[in-house]
């Protein structure tokens, strides 16, 4: 017992056992205990350790026991894009590049989705008046002046999202590939 802290593990896992800890919601099978990533992905104590409850369903359905380690290419994702999902069938391992291209093609991990971009962008620039010379003219809405950032706080507030995301959507730092 010298060097073990955390003592035996009391439970063995199986991946049925795992997905009984999640409430059915469609598809998905929402994570229902209170051990959270800070990041919000469900954690779960496994051979003695803590582990989000992803890779020990990925070594749980590996024949060979292991998940893809920090270094790899290989990630461990959903396909159905929901954090908080265990069901085993939505757990798969995919490389950086295609879940990047995933995302930009479909939304996953995305806060906003591509109409709701287009309309952010529209509705930006019917809130923001601009002279011949290409200046920004302040445009008064119920007796309040709007400005940029008055315009960014109101979408910001509609869409639920930081008025720093709409400012980047507007000036297309970010969703790029929306047209």
């Amino acid at each position: 017992m010298a060097g073990s802290v955390a003592g035996p593990d009391r439970y063995v896992w199986t991946i049925e056992k795992i997905e009984k800890r999640g409430i059915p919601d469609g598809d998905c099978i929402i994570y229902n205990g209170n051990s959270l990533h800070r990041q919000g992905y469900p954690m779960m104590r496994f051979e003695g350790k803590m582990r989000t409850v992803s890779s020990v369903i990925i070594q749980l359905k590996s024949k060979y026991g292991t998940v893809p380690g920090r270094k790899s290419k290989d990630k461990i994702t959903r396909t159905c894009g929901n954090i908080k999902c265990i069901n085993s069938e939505h757990t798969v391992v995919m490389s950086s590049s295609n879940i990047m291209k995933n995302a930009h093609q479909t939304g996953f991990t995305t806060q906003l989705n591509a109409d709701q971009v287009r309309e952010i962008r529209k509705e930006y620039n019917s809130l923001v008046l601009k002279d011949k010379d290409g200046r920004v003219r302040r445009r008064k809405d119920n007796g309040q002046t709007i400005h940029r950032c008055g315009s960014q706080n109101v979408l910001a507030k509609k869409y639920g999202v930081n008025s720093r995301l709409i400012w980047n959507v507007v000036r297309g730092r970010l969703y790029k590939w929306v047209k």
